[in-house]
Parts: C-alpha cells; sequence; structure tokens
C-alpha cells in the first residue's frame, strides 16, 4: 500500500487519457437551436486509438442511420459507421477514426448516396438529423 501510494505521489504511474466527445443533436432548422426533449447522442472518440463510440436515443425506430464527418461542403462527407436504431429509437455504433474536425452528422441513410466511406447528400431533411453541439477543432 506504502509503495502505491509513493507511486503516485511520485509520478511512476501514468494517468489514462480521457476520452474526447461531442454532442449531437435535433436542431431546429428555422434557428439551429436544440430541439427541448429532441433525439440526441454522444459521440466519444479516443484520438490517440483511432477508436470512437455513438450512443443515441429518441431517433425513429429501425431506420438505418450514417454517422458522417461533414467538411467544407455539406453535402459531401465521410461515413464513419452505419447502422440501424432498435424498436426504441436507440442506436449504437463503434469503429476506428483518426480525422477529429470538422462537422458530424447522425443521417438516415435514405437521405444519403453511399460510395465505399464517401456519403452526398441527395434529400435535404434536417428535421431528421442530429447535428454536433459544436464543430471539432484541427485534425488530431
Amino acid at each position: 500500500m506504502l509503495i502505491l501510494l509513493l507511486l503516485l505521489i511520485f509520478g511512476g504511474v501514468v494517468p489514462v487519457a480521457a476520452a474526447q466527445g461531442v454532442l449531437l443533436q435535433a436542431k431546429n432548422p428555422a434557428d439551429w437551436q436544440p430541439v427541448a426533449g429532441g433525439a440526441t447522442g454522444q459521440l466519444s472518440y479516443d484520438s490517440e486509438r483511432g477508436t470512437f463510440c455513438f450512443s443515441a436515443r429518441g431517433l425513429a425506430a429501425q431506420i438505418e442511420y450514417a454517422l458522417v464527418r461533414h467538411t467544407g461542403n455539406p453535402r459531401d462527407g465521410q461515413v464513419l459507421a452505419v447502422g440501424r436504431s432498435d424498436g426504441d429509437g436507440h442506436l449504437q455504433l463503434k469503429g476506428e477514426w483518426r480525422l477529429w474536425s470538422a462537422k458530424f452528422w447522425l443521417l438516415p441513410v435514405a437521405d444519403l448516396k453511399i460510395t465505399g466511406d464517401r456519403a452526398e447528400l441527395k434529400g435535404w431533411h434536417p428535421h431528421r438529423y442530429l447535428f454536433e453541439s459544436r464543430q471539432l477543432g484541427e485534425d488530431n
């Protein structure tokens, strides 16, 4: 016990890096403010390991969604993961990714043309989407 205490005091134990994250929210397209009681999702990532997990609730049930990173052109993006919401409107995704900058959205796959890891927006129905609460900074 004394040895553990000494290691903690004098830096013998390396702290584990905390995961970073961003909240995704349903937003009102009239003013881009979050919808009270609307769907939400939490994107957590470890930039050093290049891994992420995403958990959402309040979505439409049994719909296929894509988690997409958008940069300058909002019609184009990169697909991080695709999955189907359950009967209660919950969705869980996880995977590997390293470019933690720009905007991250959750969209129904029906509104996208997906080719490989590329997504092109073919319909604009923002009331169905989750948008980032803040844009992430430079690539990590």
